[in-house]
């Protein structure tokens, strides 16, 4: 029994189904025929282990457990990208949702905010028609001239100065003894 070339078992891809890396690994006068290999249901049966040696059967268990083991490692890395996509979407979603609250609720405040400085703007023109229309109304009127009343006399005919506590002294500057002026 001679097995397919060692050059081929060296260079085989380690991701081949089972049923192909068994029938390459088997002995060539012992090869499984098309419809054996096809059978999806036949894995590593009873019948293929008793034409295996057992290194093969076991490094072909081994590759078996490794590919598994990736396929369950690559798909749980798909399963997080695709929830981390969806979350992703979901976040943007929000995001956008808010953003136009944010912005709805930002022109709503600037409408106020715009009112409210018309608002001010309006009373303090109103404001200053007011003052206009009074003073335009007083200086319209008519006022009586009176005669002037009577006032009593003063007692005294000097008008009245101030009084200053501590009233300053003066010195003249080309004498230096004031009392001597």
């Amino acid at each position: 029994m001679t097995l397919v070339g060692l050059e081929n078992f060296k260079s085989m891809k380690h991701d081949l189904s089972d049923q192909e890396t068994i029938r390459r690994q088997r002995p060539i006068a012992d090869q499984a025929t098309e419809a054996e290999v096809m059978e999806p249901n036949l894995k590593l049966s009873e019948s293929r282990k008793d034409l295996m040696p057992r290194h093969e059967f076991r490094k072909a268990k081994k590759l078996e457990s490794r590919r598994e083991h990736r396929q369950a490692v690559a798909k749980e890395r798909e399963k997080r990208k695709k929830h981390k996509r969806e979350q992703e979407k979901d976040n943007q979603a929000e995001y956008l949702e808010q953003k136009n609250s944010w912005l709805a609720k930002e022109a709503m405040f600037d409408n106020i905010k715009t009112a409210k400085r018309k608002a001010h703007e309006f009373e303090l023109q109103a404001a200053q028609n007011m003052k206009t229309s009074i003073v335009r109304a007083v200086s319209s009127m008519p006022v009586k001239q009176h005669a002037p009343r009577y006032q009593a006399p003063q007692k005294g005919s000097n008008p009245k100065v101030p009084k200053i506590s501590k009233m300053p002294v003066f010195i003249a500057s080309t004498s230096s003894n004031p009392q001597a002026d």
